[in-house]
């Protein structure tokens, strides 16, 4: 990992730990008990949020 980025600090083993830990625990998200899709109104307010995401953490916000 420090190879591909040489600015990283700590100890990257702890990510592939959580990943393994999560998926040899077993722990699973429980089903929904109501099934529907989304709104067209849900699902333009989840773009907008994964857009604002997007630009507050990027490299360089655009400001």
């Amino acid at each position: 990992m420090a190879t591909l980025w040489p600015a990283v600090e700590g100890q990257p083993g702890w990510l592939l730990f959580g990943l393994l830990l999560g998926r040899v625990s077993g722990i699973y998200h429980p089903s929904a008990p109501d099934e529907q899709p989304l709104s067209r109104g849900r699902l333009v307010l989840g773009w907008v949020m994964v857009l604002l995401f997007a630009l507050c953490f990027s490299p360089a916000p655009f400001v």
